[in-house]
């Protein structure tokens, strides 16, 4: 699911995964590599200006927003290495974490209500 297509610089491309598989075929698609994908309920793989994002956990609200807060801060951290800034301001990395997070929340969320109707 795409989040958020932004115009700012200072935030990538989100696309979130709750789905294994679909988050390793788009990672190769896009030139990936997912041959050592790890167990682990969350996952960040930047491609030149996008984040690719799975979040593979079905717990409490607050277990699964904290992972995204995580996945966050690995994305915004990547874009910012990625645009060759090593030292990104406090102010200007809070600010990108926060943007992330609250696409990334609104577009779980979205997914959550679309699943619960389908049950």
């Amino acid at each position: 699911m795409i989040v958020e297509n932004h115009a700012n610089p200072f935030i990538p491309e989100l696309h979130l995964f709750h789905n294994r598989k679909k988050y390793s075929k788009f990672v190769e698609r896009h030139g990936g590599d997912c041959s050592e994908m790890s167990d682990a309920a969350g996952q960040m793989t930047y491609l030149d200006g996008i984040a690719a994002i799975l979040i593979d956990c079905d717990e409490d609200w607050h277990s699964e927003a904290a992972l995204l807060v995580h996945e966050a801060y690995h994305a915004a951290v990547a874009h910012f290495t990625a645009l060759g800034e090593t030292n990104p301001g406090e102010e200007v990395m809070a600010y990108a974490i926060q943007v992330i997070s609250g696409s990334l929340f609104y577009a779980h969320d979205e997914w959550k209500q679309g699943r619960s109707e389908t049950q």
